[in-house]
């Protein structure tokens, strides 16, 4: 894997380059995951979500960690509990991973935030759906 994130997203809403600057963060450690997750020039994953975590079994545990928080914090999809951040990461990732959720609570233009989820794209909508359950 590259360890330079070539991701040159064409457009994109405000949100998703917070999103993506949040990813950096989480990623410091291991930026070639960045690569690994995203398309390089559409604001979307590389693959469907169950895939990239398939795919990640080749990698070691706290990579594969990291890969289902950014799917967390992108769409819901990695199923993190809270425990596995305490078992499997070391204290620079787990440092990362404080880093990235705080950028991400003082950002207004979060995806989570009132105003901008009602603009969320429709390949994520499903996920905000069966958060309501």
């Amino acid at each position: 894997m590259n360890s330079k994130s070539s991701i040159q997203w064409k457009t994109s809403w405000p949100w998703e380059l917070d999103l993506l600057k949040a990813m950096e963060v989480l990623f410091e450690k291991n930026p070639d995951l960045l690569n690994y997750l995203f398309d390089k020039k559409e604001v979307r994953l590389r693959l469907t979500p169950d895939r990239l975590i398939e795919e990640s079994y080749s990698l070691r545990c706290e990579q594969r960690l990291l890969i289902r928080i950014a799917l967390d914090l992108w769409n819901g999809t990695g199923a993190v509990a809270f425990c596995s951040l305490i078992d499997h990461l070391d204290n620079d990732s787990l440092q990362c991973v404080l880093n990235t959720l705080r950028l991400l609570g003082t950002r207004r233009t979060s995806p989570y935030h009132p105003q901008i989820k009602a603009h969320r794209r429709p390949d994520t909508a499903w996920a905000d759906a069966l958060r309501t359950f």
